[in-house]
């Protein structure tokens, strides 16, 4: 019994001949081959029909990749990678299509040069055109993505997959997992809905976000939060992530993101048109690589809430005033009650006389009788009478009156008093220059970097005091993606962040199927074929079926990497 390790050695498919492989996918390998009656270098895409069907449904999903395929092959555009022949041997179809000496959009995206602005509208620009002819003719891709779209050595762009993408987007492995790339799919593709051309430029919004951004619009830990993502929620502002940005380049996103298909451009070039003018508007834009966002420079200043106003804040200037009231209130009821005491006080000898009844009669006799003054007799009875009328003739005291001024002159300074307003005293006060932030991880324990400062550091849970103004924080921690994001220190005072787990996916053919598959001693549940997300790392894996030998080796895992794994057993 013999056991061939990966993938048998494949010289001559059909009447081609292989000259190297170029990558593998989900679904299989690719290619590049040699047509020797023409001489002309293809590649050539292999298809696994017998493990992306249900049992007894081979024929059926044979017959409907030939006829995708033969629509994709009467696409005639520079910007579509031609498709020249299809054949099927063994349970595996062969595409043979247009060899295209360049690289995908995804490797030039993750290169240390990156892309530069023009480069990035000239892109999107080519892809549109080519993507609006092939809905022309009612072809939709289904899976645009930066793999799917080749850049040649002289820089035009060439989309690949065409009439393959609709039979991977509709088919699941038998473990349940969706073959793709789901991080692209328009919501209505998720849902299972019908497509047109407008999905394709919900995908090509996505491409457009990355590479202006440098991030995905909609990233998560599992599948189902992804999915829901993409069909709920709205990505994050492009502006926020790249401060080069217009905001009208946030609105013309929008409008491609949008969950109705509706609601989006007309065409993908319509959508790109858009996003250029809006570009436009920002002289001097740039695109971010991916990680960019860990080097971005801190821009400092404080806070526009934090700003003081011209006038002090009404509560405080009510407390201030209170007590002023008081006080006024208080002098004027005081001179109030000397005032009135006063009057009082000189109008004794108007009602003074009125208590004494007895004395009143003999008043007016003497009034009458003063001038015979000489008589002899009436002193002696008079006498007596005199002096109680003195008494009343004497008060000169008229001019007491004036006591009444001082309430009148002495309540003006008590006018003046109110100066505790003080008016310029809060117009001093100036906005804090530094903020205490708390920064959290879910989960803990990452290390908490600040503006790329070694001495802004810290292992979360944590606080760290920072200058007002606009900042970048980067979470990094083993085993997880960094995570990253920009806050202002005066507007957010606890900082939350969600790692997500660096995943590979691990997939595994035997032949026969149906082998049991342990890793690092553990024997999971799935059997072959299979498809495996697994955190990065290491692993030992087994391959065990009845009647066969086992199989083992030793498993790198990678972010983001599909790993294939083929055995074949042979008696």
């Amino acid at each position: 019994m013999r056991v061939d390790y990966n993938v048998i050695a494949v010289q001559q498919i059909g009447r081609y001949q292989v000259l190297k492989e170029l990558g593998r996918g989900a679904m299989g390998i690719v290619y590049q081959a040699l047509d020797p009656a023409i001489g002309r270098t293809v590649a050539v895409k292999s298809i696994r029909l017998s493990e992306l069907s249900e049992p007894g449904e081979h024929e059926r999903l044979r017959e409907r990749l030939l006829r995708e395929a033969r629509a994709a092959g009467m696409l005639s555009h520079p910007g579509i990678v031609t498709i020249y022949d299809i054949s099927e041997e063994h349970g595996t179809a062969y595409v043979f299509m247009e060899f295209v000496a360049g690289q995908p959009l995804e490797e030039r995206m993750l290169s240390e040069e990156g892309l530069e602005a023009g480069q990035v509208l000239d892109i999107l620009r080519q892809t549109a055109d080519a993507l609006d002819y092939a809905h022309q003719q009612l072809i939709v891709h289904r899976d645009i993505k930066p793999a799917n779209v080749m850049i040649s050595s002289s820089g035009a762009v060439k989309i690949t997959d065409f009439g393959v993408a609709k039979l991977a987007s509709q088919q699941k492995t038998q473990a349940g997992a969706m073959m793709g790339t789901p991080n692209y799919m328009s919501p209505e593709q998720i849902q299972g809905g019908e497509v047109d051309g407008r999905s394709d430029q919900f995908s090509l919004a996505v491409i457009a976000y990355e590479l202006l951004t440098g991030e995905k619009p909609f990233t998560a830990d599992n599948l189902p939060s992804l999915l829901f993502k993409i069909v709920k929620e709205e990505p994050a502002a492009a502006t926020r992530l790249n401060p080069t940005l217009h905001a009208g380049t946030g609105r013309v996103l929008t409008k491609a993101f949008a969950k109705d298909p509706e609601q989006r451009y007309a065409t993908c070039s319509e959508f790109v048109s858009a996003l250029a003018s809006s570009l436009e508007e920002s002289p001097g834009w740039r695109p971010q690589k991916r990680g960019s966002l860990e080097t971005m420079a801190t821009v400092a200043g404080p806070c526009p809430q934090l700003e003081p106003s011209a006038s002090p804040p009404p509560p405080r200037r009510r407390r201030e005033e209170e007590p002023s009231h008081l006080v006024r209130n208080v002098v004027l009821v005081f001179f109030a009650v000397v005032a009135i005491g006063l009057g009082l006080m000189a109008g004794r000898r108007y009602w003074e006389p009125l208590l004494q009844p007895e004395e009143v009669l003999p008043i007016p006799e003497a009034q009458v009788e003063a001038p015979p003054a000489e008589l002899p007799e009436p002193p002696a009875k008079e006498v007596a009478v005199p002096p109680p009328k003195a008494k009343p003739a004497e008060p000169k005291p008229a001019p007491v009156e004036e006591p009444p001024k001082p309430p009148e002159a002495e309540p003006e300074p008590v006018r003046e008093e109110p100066s505790p307003a003080r008016p310029p005293e809060p117009a001093k006060l100036e906005p804090p220059t530094e903020s205490l932030i708390w920064f959290r991880t879910e989960p803990p324990g990452a290390n908490i970097t600040l503006d790329d400062n070694p001495e802004l550091t810290c292992l979360s849970p944590c606080s760290l005091t920072l200058p007002v103004g606009r900042h970048v924080v980067r979470a990094k921690m083993e085993g997880y993606r960094a995570g990253l994001r920009i806050f202002q220190s005066a507007e957010d005072s606890a900082i939350n962040l969600k790692l997500e787990r660096l995943t590979g996916t691990l997939a595994l053919r035997t032949n026969p199927p149906d082998a049991s598959i342990t890793l690092n001693g553990k024997t999971r549940t799935e059997r072959t074929p299979a498809l495996l997300t697994l955190p990065v790392g290491t692993y030992r894996l087994e391959l065990f079926l009845q009647g066969y030998s086992r199989y083992e080796e030793t498993i790198q895992v990678k972010d983001q990497v599909i790993s294939n794994i083929d055995v074949n057993w042979r008696p």
